[in-house]
């Protein structure tokens, strides 16, 4: 019986670049706000260009700004009041939640800048556990290592009673059907449908709309195998 919903959160709860945009903005008019936009536009080319951990020195190069321009730039990612929202489907998921079911959080992330985008998006309180991966582990045993997924055994439950729902495959799929759990990639462009990984199976859903429709194909998968195990130890 599934006992418990767990999600990623940037990409899979919210468009992660609404977060990042909004701070790149905060950052440019602190630079200059005569050339704003220009500086905007050249961070968001080094994220897309050399990735998101090279921009903030970068930049400082370019504009010849001293080093000490690096804190202040952490800074405002990590505290920046950013007006994000919840993808669509998501806040409608949330508001009808099942109270029988429990429903956590597993991100990667640094801690601070992770707790922020949980008070930007103001969803603390609508969940039961949130674990984020920074803060207990080591950048190593982030997801997809198991490591991770070992958080969420914190709550009492076992893996084969949680699905994880997530957007990438490489980190949330293969990571959560490595330690046992049931696993969902939200890809927004995709059609719904089961597929296997290693003759386990897991589901690609467009829309928090068909998470009901796993949980109840998962019951049902749950119900055959029992069926099959009573039926060979009577045999």
């Amino acid at each position: 019986m599934i006992k418990c919903i767990c999600f990623d959160m940037d990409n899979t709860l919210y468009a992660e670049s609404s977060y990042y945009m909004a701070c790149y903005k905060e950052i440019a008019r602190m630079i200059s706000r005569d050339e704003e936009e220009t500086v905007f536009e050249s961070m968001l080319n080094i994220r897309r260009e050399e990735g998101d951990k090279k921009v903030f020195q970068k930049i400082i190069e370019i504009y010849n700004l001293d080093k000490e321009y690096l804190n202040k730039f952490v800074n405002i990612y990590r505290t920046y009041d950013a007006k994000i929202l919840l993808y669509p489907d998501v806040e409608i998921f949330i508001k009808s939640k099942n109270h029988d079911t429990k429903y956590g959080i597993l991100t990667n992330g640094g801690e601070f800048t992770q707790k922020n985008k949980i008070k930007c998006l103001g969803i603390e309180k609508e969940f039961d556990f949130i674990y984020i991966t920074g803060e207990f582990l080591g950048s190593k045993e982030w997801k997809p290592n198991k490591r991770a997924f070992e958080l969420i055994r914190n709550t009492g439950l076992k893996y084969s009673e949680c699905i994880y729902v997530g957007d990438s495959f490489e980190k949330d799929i293969v990571g959560a059907l490595n330690v046992g759990m049931n696993a969902v990639l939200i890809n927004r462009d995709a059609v719904y449908e089961k597929c296997n990984y290693n003759n386990t199976p897991y589901w690609i859903i467009n829309s928090f709309e068909q998470i009901n429709n796993v949980l109840n194909e998962i019951e049902g998968l749950t119900y055959e195998k029992k069926l099959r195990y009573t039926y060979s130890k009577v045999k």
